[in-house]
């Protein structure tokens, strides 16, 4: 196991508690506002948003834990046909297309972010710049997972015999 390795376990094992705790939320949200609806035909308006803002979440925080699984649908076959020198140079060309993506999530997140914290959101009165955090910090996990993937893929397999 390589030093990054040892370093990402606990930051991605964070970020799936903090992804199973919000889908916790969102249930329980959910279970309210239906209960809510049934016995006073009437909804919190904060309900929705809140469970809207945990899916975003949970979307891009499991994005980046996906990532670092290689469980993304990807189109090995084409890959696999290639000899093997050219394979190499496909994932090389791949992991760092991940990876600049990666970079641009973040920085554009962080101009989202800072753009519109300023503004607030109607149902809670948060600000609207949450609903745009987890871009960047997606963004810096699917680097961090991306980086992690080259190293493995390049350093690790040349060190092998």
């Amino acid at each position: 196991m390589s030093a990054l390795t040892k370093v990402l376990n606990p930051v991605f094992k964070t970020a799936r508690w903090l992804t199973g705790i919000l889908l916790t939320l969102m249930v329980a949200i959910q279970a309210y506002e239906i209960a809510l609806r049934e016995i006073t035909r009437h909804t919190p308006a904060w309900s929705k948003e809140l469970t809207l803002l945990f899916m975003v979440w949970i979307g891009f925080l499991s994005s980046a834990d996906l990532l670092r699984e290689r469980g993304h649908i990807a189109l090995e076959f084409v890959a696999n046909a290639l000899p093997p020198s050219a394979r190499r140079a496909v994932t090389l060309a791949a992991d760092l297309l991940v990876f600049g993506f990666s970079l641009f999530l973040m920085i554009a997140g962080v101009v989202l972010v800072s753009e519109f914290l300023n503004q607030s959101l109607p149902g809670t009165s948060l600000p609207v710049g949450i609903a745009y955090l987890p871009i960047p910090i997606a963004g810096a996990l699917l680097a961090a997972a991306g980086l992690e993937i080259l190293f493995l893929d390049f350093y690790e397999k040349a060190k092998q015999p």
